[in-house]
């Protein structure tokens, strides 16, 4: 395999809503003949994952991502009042506006899937466009000993990986030509509680839900804690689930290690196999807080909106099927709780009369 590879990155479609931005000069209308969409080329080393590459890609493209405290609300109209007699930006102009670009921001670990080019792509257009199934989750990828594994989700992949893959007939479509998808999730995520994969879904709409957010400040300082809770837990369960797989466990048997009882995150990085560092983050991001004790409790919302890591705690124990639009708005929900506390907290009126 060459030290270098040359790689052509597509980008298919132009109509994805928040939190990506989009230059205006790399949009195109639907139906766009595929010679005319726009593409770059990128040079990689075969060891570079493909997330690495679709982000260079896409700095190329003109893609970045969407400044959350300007844009929120812009469109939406709970935030309008009835007497406003300006009408809400369009959501592909505000998603061009080169004000309400991030200048900080990266767009690359919001990226939720993989594609590439499919033989009759340059005559028919896309197929990932009207197919949706073609939105990889999941591949065969072959590493340098010659092993097909299915451990490693597309987007982290090394492109040499995917290569030989394709070179054995395990993958679809060209992994030199992959496509940069710009979309969330959307559908029916089956029972999150009994999968690894659904579970983290739904853990991915949580998280691009609140990357997309934007608030006053005394709200987003509340919600960037928050954020900071949840993606340690996110962290551990992306890098312990195959694990934890291998050895027959759920998401539902999680949720009863960390809940049946107090437990020390001793006591649980034993049980799971993990750091005790890691043990002490699923817990301090699933809504547990530990007491005098030393032992890590279950927290107790009173509420009828949970707060984010109660919603995430809830998700690993649901049997039932939910859908991405159903996550999605208990997300929302759960934010909206987040910035009611915060600006209750930062409104002087709501504080109790001196003496």
């Amino acid at each position: 395999m060459p030290e270098r590879l040359q790689l052509q990155v597509v980008l298919p479609a132009t109509e994805s809503i928040a939190p990506f931005w989009i230059d205006a000069a790399a949009r195109r209308p639907p139906g766009t003949p595929f010679s005319d969409l726009p593409v770059v080329s990128v040079s990689a080393a075969p060891e570079e994952t493909l997330r690495a590459v679709l982000a260079r890609a896409g700095d190329l493209l003109g893609v970045g991502l969407l400044d959350r405290e300007r844009t929120d609300g812009m469109w939406s109209p709970r935030r309008r009042h009835w007497w406003s007699p300006r009408k809400p930006p369009s959501r592909q102009r505000l998603t061009s506006d080169p004000r309400n670009r991030d200048p900080q921001g990266r767009f690359e670990e919001l990226l939720r899937f993989a594609a590439f080019v499919l033989p009759g792509d340059e005559e028919d257009g896309p197929a990932v466009l009207s197919h949706k199934y073609l939105h990889l989750r999941r591949v065969a990828t072959v590493d340098a000993a010659g092993l097909a594994r299915w451990d490693v989700r597309p987007l982290d992949a090394p492109i040499g990986d995917l290569l030989r893959a394709a070179e054995a007939g395990l993958l679809g479509g060209d992994p030199l030509r992959p496509y940069l998808i710009l979309a969330v999730p959307g559908g029916d995520l089956g029972s999150i509680g009994a999968t690894w994969s659904s579970l983290e879904e739904a853990f991915g709409i949580l998280w691009t839900v609140m990357s997309a957010t934007g608030t006053a400040y005394s709200a987003a300082q509340a919600i960037n804690v928050i954020r900071a809770r949840l993606g340690g837990a996110k962290e551990v369960i992306d890098a312990r689930s195959g694990e934890w797989s291998e050895r027959g466990a759920r998401p539902a048997d999680l949720a009863a290690i960390l809940g049946a009882r107090p437990r020390s995150p001793e006591e649980v990085a034993a049980l799971l196999g993990c750091a005790e560092s890691e043990a002490e983050a699923l817990l301090w991001g699933l809504g547990f807080e530990a007491g005098d004790d030393g032992l890590w409790r279950a927290v107790v919302e009173n509420d009828e909106e949970p707060t984010v890591p109660l919603l995430a705690r809830s998700l690993l124990g649901r049997s039932e099927a939910s859908t991405t639009e159903a996550i999605r708005a208990e997300a929302e929900a759960a934010l909206r709780h987040h910035e009611a506390s915060a600006e209750r907290q930062d409104d002087p009126d709501d504080e109790p009369p001196g003496d």
